[in-house]
């Protein structure tokens, strides 16, 4: 998939399930250097058989933001950062405040089990936000389930005035609900990757889309537009 990420015309691109370690980490890194994109990854996940897992930023070099790993806060999340599952990131976008995005890699299968760890990533994304200063954040990724039905989203929406912005994607003249992932061409599609947007990112946003880009299979693009 590098070739198709890096003729993509964004400033910054979130992604998830790398499954990058040592050599291809670093050779990944070199290549998209010499393609004019910074990329900075966390860990994967070694525990298995093969590298899973692993999530990270890719900026544009020639764009104006700027990317910071953030400094990370609590136990928590650090385990899940660590585990591959979780990243915090700052982009510094030549504003009075940098706004800040959280990127998650839900566990995948769809079992009680699988929704549970997921839960358990963004829970403690949640502390891990609260345990700052306050900032305009956007929690983004693969959460392998709709975002509707995780009751940990449920609780950012109704407890902590979150936005699913896929939901409404026609505040800014989507459709709302779009689909953004077929694992195959029979399969029913399902809405499982997410932009989840707290007061301050909302604000910013300008414009919303799900796009169906050419190189990348089974998942489509979450698109957004800040002021």
């Amino acid at each position: 998939n590098k070739d198709a990420i890096r003729r993509r015309k964004a400033g910054a691109i979130f992604i998830q399930e790398h499954k990058l370690k040592g050599k291809a980490l670093k050779e990944t890194t070199e290549y998209f250097k010499g393609e004019g994109w910074d990329l900075k990854c966390g860990p994967c996940d070694e525990s298995t058989k093969k590298p899973n897992a692993g999530v990270g930023v890719l900026t544009d070099e020639g764009s104006k933001i700027k990317t910071i790993k953030a400094e990370i806060l609590t136990d928590d999340f650090r385990k899940w950062v660590e585990a591959g599952r979780a990243g915090k990131f700052e982009l510094d976008l030549g504003w009075e405040q940098n706004l800040q995005v959280i990127v998650i890699y839900g566990k995948s299968g769809g079992s009680k089990r699988a929704i549970r760890m997921t839960e358990a990533f963004i829970d403690a994304a949640r502390q891990e936000v609260a345990a700052g200063h306050y900032l305009a954040t956007m929690l983004v990724g693969d959460l392998n389930a709709n975002p509707e039905k995780l009751k940990s989203v449920k609780e950012m929406i109704n407890n902590d005035q979150w936005t699913d912005v896929g939901k409404h994607a026609s505040w800014w003249g989507g459709r709302d609900e779009e689909p953004t992932c077929q694992p195959r061409p029979k399969a029913t599609p399902t809405r499982i990757d997410a932009i989840l947007a707290n007061k301050g990112a909302l604000a910013w946003i300008k414009g919303f889309k799900v796009i169906e880009a050419e190189g990348i299979p089974t998942h489509k693009v979450l698109q957004i537009k800040l002021r």
